[in-house]
């Protein structure tokens, strides 16, 4: 928290010496913000504040929700492109499937930057490192499990930033080869929530004795959330734990009354007003640098109360 806090302060000064300068080279840009979706709360925040930060810098925004639609997110692309902004910014996306018109926009000479969504195309990606939170909570999962029992990820492959995360799971797995993962669900969207808290119930069902389900990851909070929420109704809450990553407020809720065990909480604000002004520095010429990583923390039952309401 005390690094949060650093960075913070350091982030209030920088904006405070250089928004005079941005909000007087801004005045007449205009900026595409394209969201996958407006469900989830990382999605929501990190939008809000791409958007905030760009109005506050007196630019035109023109912001579009995919609503978890992988079409709709490229044609709300597809619009932009053809309404020729000074820059886009694309909050999350999917791998070669959007590829496409991403070349058309590159190829325009439109600067893309993109919220944790590492591709190609993008000048700038602006992300919490998923290298890192991916190692942390499974490292932290293998330790409270001693390096034994079985695991039930909720996980589903397509996005950058997912294969990623999974692949620093299974890192640690192949490390502790005692953990076994004796079934691995696919997350939805829309609706993520009460369909992963429907499969945990089923799984809970086959897996009815203690030890057959040791601990849950996900991916990302939303589907674990769900878990957590058929954990607790079964009565098992503190007997089955619980991983994510985002550090989403019901996650934090979760962990405070010891049901879920852990998260990584991220600054989806941050990272929102990072990637704005980055859009602006492009749009007017300067130069950025490709990847710029925030702070993220591991959040556990001892240090919840740190994070929640912040």
């Amino acid at each position: 928290m005390k690094k949060w806090v650093a960075i913070s302060v350091c982030a209030l000064l920088i904006l405070t010496m250089s928004t005079g300068v941005l909000s007087a080279s801004s005045q007449k840009l205009t900026i595409g913000v394209a969201a996958i979706g407006l469900e989830h709360h990382w999605d929501i925040t990190c939008f809000n504040s791409v958007v905030s930060r760009l109005k506050e810098l007196g630019v035109t925004v023109v912001g579009l929700d995919g609503e978890r639609q992988t079409q709709k997110h490229i044609a709300n692309l597809e619009t932009l492109y053809e309404m020729k902004p000074d820059a886009i910014v694309i909050v999350l996306g999917y791998s070669d499937i959007m590829d496409p018109v991403l070349t058309k926009i590159t190829s325009a000479k439109i600067p893309l930057v993109t919220c944790d969504f590492p591709t190609q195309f993008s000048n700038c990606n602006v992300a919490s490192s998923n290298e890192e939170m991916g190692t942390m909570i499974a490292e932290k999962l293998a330790s409270d499990l001693g390096g034994k029992g079985n695991l039930v990820s909720f996980f589903r492959p397509g996005s950058p930033i997912g294969e990623t995360r999974r692949a620093m799971l299974q890192k640690v797995l192949d490390q502790n080869p005692g953990i076994s993962i004796v079934a691995e669900q696919p997350y939805v969207t829309p609706g993520t929530v009460p369909d992963a808290m429907a499969k945990m119930e089923s799984l809970l069902i086959a897996h009815p004795k203690k030890g057959d389900i040791d601990a849950v990851w996900s991916l990302f909070d939303m589907p674990v959330i769900g878990a957590a929420m058929a954990v607790e109704a079964a009565g098992k809450a503190g007997e089955i734990k619980l991983y994510g990553i985002d550090g989403d407020p019901q996650a934090l809720e979760l962990i405070k009354r010891g049901v879920m065990t852990a998260t990584i909480m991220q600054r989806p604000d941050m990272i929102g007003k990072t990637a704005a002004e980055q859009a602006i520095k492009l749009a007017t010429g300067e130069e950025v640098p490709s990847q710029v990583y925030i702070e993220v923390a591991l959040v556990t039952r001892d240090n919840v109360d740190t994070f929640i309401g912040k």
